[in-house]
């Protein structure tokens, strides 16, 4: 029901590209450049393409450079044999970039001062260089000689000449390790620590020593005193226990160190069967008629087979008071007196009187003497030893103690003591020790995330002076990570969506995710234009028809077509 004709068949002119713009007419103060294309005709055609065939732009607007005026000229170069001077002039640009320099030379120089001059002998060699790593220096010389008959001029020339020499870096021990632990607890060890040379490459070894060594734990070891006697036994028979002890003499009280070994022993003693006594004897007769005689009764210790009659526990022979009517008679002794010495050999006496009954007439009645001297305290005095050497201060600095000591030397279970002290203690190095100041703060971290370091230092001080760090022990400087956080980061773009609309020009968008603390820069999200295809569109409406009826109620119709016109494009 449709048809078709094709029209305007013939061949459309065209444009060729544009050619490159020209080279500007000028450097500067304005130019033009200028630009050209050609229309394609087909044969058949004779009207050209629509447009301009040329195109003009301006261009180097910027102002144009201007030289200043000669400076005047320089010192000559030399004061004899032949120098030079010059004077200079500057290209003053206009404030803009890419601006050319200004033409001619910026720079004039001539030749002046052309008499004779002193000449200077050759460079000697180069001296040994100052450091044999980690940057020194080095020099060479040479001598202003003088034409003979010449006025004498300065040869005005540099006669020393140095340069740096061995830049490379200097091999480096490191720290120091811990100290190892002592080789004994007491009686002088020795401990170590080491550090280890970091070589750069072709460079010789570290200056110093990688090992040191010092003494350590030299206070005396403990030692045990030698053994008491055992003691008595605990039984005289049938089997008892002895013990006997010894002890630890520490080099110092607050030492953690003691002996090895027990400080007793026990041992089994008196194994023998016991002995047993006899019934009592009668009484004996009074020995004093009058003011209280003594009367005596005994009993036997009957003795096992290789017992011992000391074993018998109790008496073998008991007393008794008698004939207690008053006599003449001695009071009781009186207690010794203190002994004269407390050792090597003195003596006591004890005294007594006579009591006389109201009958008695004197004092001769009473028979023995009045006092009674003996020897006492026969045991060798003791003595001490000489003082020990002190020991060595407990503290290096601030303040500690020394010691030494002496022996008392006395018999064996002697119950006598030195006077005086056995230890003698004095306060040495008082001096303030070194130590270090508070840290410093952090500085700042050296990123802002994804993992970066910080420092700290500190420094030696006497009294709040600063002092070398080698008086004080531990690091001056700390290290610490920091700003561990992942840093912001934008994740891959996801897929573009469909188009919002199934026709005609809608968006599209996709989105990515910023993953890490902080904001990553830019936008989360993005849209584009899209088209899938165009939308079909409703025909012109036709005609309408005859009408159904030519009188009375009848009905005409028109018609339109969709989609004739759509077109399918690629997304």
């Amino acid at each position: 029901s449709d048809e078709t004709v094709s029209c305007n068949s013939d061949t459309c002119p065209v444009w060729t590209d544009w050619s490159d713009w020209t080279e500007c007419s000028a450097t500067c103060g304005g130019g033009v450049q200028v630009r050209a294309r050609e229309c394609v005709l087909p044969k058949e055609r004779i009207s050209g393409c629509a447009g301009d065939k040329d195109q003009s732009r301006e261009c180097n607007t910027n102002v144009c450079p201007v030289w200043t005026n000669w400076t005047n000229w320089t010192e000559c170069s030399a004061t004899c044999g032949g120098g030079s001077r010059f004077k200079v002039r500057e290209c003053v640009l206009p404030d803009v970039r890419n601006v050319q320099q200004c033409p001619g030379p910026d720079k004039i120089s001539e030749e002046c001062n052309e008499d004779p001059c002193p000449s200077l002998t050759e460079w000697s060699d180069w001296s040994e260089c100052s450091l044999t790593c980690g940057g020194g220096t080095r020099s060479k010389r040479r001598e202003c000689v003088y034409p003979r008959n010449s006025v004498k001029n300065d040869c005005l020339e540099r006669l020393e000449i140095s340069e740096s020499c061995n830049q490379q870096v200097c091999p480096a021990f490191t720290e120091w390790t811990d100290w190892t632990e002592c080789t004994k607890t007491c009686g002088g060890g020795v401990r170590k620590k080491v550090r280890e040379c970091v070589l750069p490459k072709s460079v010789g070894g570290c200056l110093g020593d990688s090992e040191y060594e010092e003494a350590c734990n030299e206070q005396s070891c403990p030692v045990w005193t030698d053994w008491t006697e055992w003691t008595e036994c605990t039984k005289s028979c049938d089997g008892g226990t002895q013990r006997r002890e010894r002890k630890c003499v520490l080099p110092n009280e607050k030492s953690a160190l003691f002996c090895p070994g027990p400080d007793n022993e026990e041992r089994k003693c008196n194994l023998n069967r016991c002995p047993t006594w006899t019934s009592w004897t009668e009484w004996t007769p009074c020995t004093k008629t009058c003011n209280s005689g003594m009367k005596t009764k005994l009993r036997e210790c009957i003795i096992p087979k290789y017992g011992n009659q000391s074993l018998c526990e109790g008496e073998s022979l008991r007393n008794e008071v008698c004939n207690t009517e008053e006599c003449p008679s001695w009071t009781e002794w009186t207690d010794w007196t203190p002994c004269t010495k407390t050792c090597g050999g003195g003596s006591r006496t004890k005294v007594r009187e006579c009591v006389l009954p109201k009958s008695g007439t004197s004092e001769t009645l009473c028979v023995g003497e009045k006092e009674a001297t003996e020897e006492c305290n026969l045991d060798t005095c003791p003595d001490w030893t000489d003082w020990t050497e002190w020991t060595p201060c407990t503290e290096t600095c601030g303040g500690g103690n020394k010691k030494r000591t002496r022996e008392c030397i006395t018999q064996r279970n002697g119950d006598s003591r030195c006077e005086g002290e056995r230890e003698e203690v004095a306060t040495c190095n008082e001096e303030n020790c070194p130590a270090f100041s508070s840290w410093s703060e952090w500085t700042p971290c050296s990123k802002s995330c994804g993992g970066g370091v910080r420092d700290r230092e500190r420094e030696c001080q006497v009294d709040g002076e600063p002092v070398c760090t080698c008086q004080c022990f531990g690091p001056i400087q700390e290290f610490e990570s920091c700003s561990q956080d992942q840093c912001p980061e934008w994740s891959e773009w996801n897929r573009w969506s469909s188009c919002s609309v199934t026709c005609g020009e809608g968006t599209q968008t996709r989105v990515r995710a910023c993953a890490g603390v902080g904001e990553c820069p830019g936008e989360e999200r993005e849209e584009r234009e899209c088209k899938e295809r165009s939308c079909p569109t409703w025909s012109p409406w036709g005609d309408w028809s005859s009408c159904s009826a030519s009188c009375g109620k009848g009905v005409r119709d028109r018609v339109r077509k969709c989609g004739s016109s759509a077109r399918y494009l690629d997304s």
